[in-house]
């Protein structure tokens, strides 16, 4: 699937990201392939134990924007615990992308309008 089809849970994932204050200054078109470890929350000189504890709390923190928004549900069999941790085998990684995240987001949540 093509970053440019525009689906809703990757441009549910780049708009969240950007009210997260991640994607500073960086289009849509763009974010497909942008690094967590270019996203502001993601610390290049950090140990694995603060780069875990950072991904943790961006996971619960999109957890909550996802969770609230009104138009989501959890997939069945994901519960925020579950839909928390998959985020954050993602976020934790340096080299995964915006588009790697949003994969994960559709396979968290069910969006009312898909």
């Amino acid at each position: 699937m093509s970053w440019s089809d525009r689906k809703h849970y990757q441009k549910f994932t780049y708009a969240n990201l950007i009210m997260c204050g991640e994607l500073f200054g960086i289009n849509y078109d763009d974010s497909e392939n942008i690094k967590m470890m270019e996203l502001v929350f993601y610390s290049n000189g950090a140990d694995a134990h603060e780069v875990d504890e950072s991904a943790d709390a961006m996971s619960k923190r999109l957890n909550r924007r996802f969770a609230n928004d009104g138009n989501t549900e959890y997939e069945v069999g994901i519960t925020s615990d579950i839909a928390e941790e998959n985020m954050k085998n993602i976020l934790k990684l340096s080299n995964k992308t915006v588009r790697e995240l949003s994969e994960q987001v559709n396979a968290n949540y069910k969006f009312n309008d898909e």
